[in-house]
């Protein structure tokens, strides 16, 4: 197998179908992994140049931590098929005061903006600038993949591949992470 054919598995599906993708999503040992959660040592979350959906300017800090990331593509199946749940977990984490946010590595506003209103997303959704810069700085290997970020800005956990959000621990979960991760910085 040639890696620039490589794409990473995933549960429900054999490759994210597409275009210039292959060349983001190949050729990391990481892409090989079967879909998890890395736990590691917290890194700051990087300050992208984001385009929201109303085409304006915008930069990933205004997204304020504590938040729950969800790196994503319109063009990725398990994305596709994952949003549902994840923006049912917005609705069940928002009372908590953790936010649940949508970043796009599509390049194609309009396709976005058509995916959101098609799947009744209500969370923060923004396209990165640049793609290929944006996975590199956030350390995606495969999407989707959703960031768990502290209130200090530190990502604390990194969950790569589709997940069923809708499970009912989940929000107990990233509490629970996000509780650690504040007891660990006192």
């Amino acid at each position: 197998m040639r890696w620039a054919n490589y794409v990473a598995p995933s549960p429900t599906k054999n490759r994210c179908d597409g275009i210039d993708r292959r060349r983001f999503l190949t050729g990391l040992v990481g892409g090989m992994l079967a879909p998890g959660v890395w736990a590691n040592v917290p890194n700051a979350l990087a300050d992208l140049d984001l385009l929201g959906l109303d085409g304006s300017a915008g930069r990933l800090s205004a997204w304020r931590a504590p938040i729950l990331v969800n790196v994503w593509a319109t063009w990725c199946g398990p994305c596709r098929e994952e949003m549902p749940a994840l923006q049912a977990l917005a609705v069940r984490a928002a009372p908590l005061g953790i936010p649940v946010a949508a970043l796009s590595f599509d390049t194609d506003l309009n396709l976005v903006r058509e995916f959101v209103l098609r799947y009744g997303m209500t969370m923060p959704v923004a396209l990165a600038r640049d793609a290929q810069r944006a996975g590199t700085a956030l350390g995606v290997t495969a999407l989707p993949t959703t960031l768990l970020v502290d209130a200090r800005g530190q990502v604390i956990q990194r969950y790569v591949g589709p997940r069923d959000w809708t499970a009912p621990d989940w929000p107990a979960r990233i509490t629970g992470a996000l509780a650690a991760s504040a007891a660990g910085a006192a």
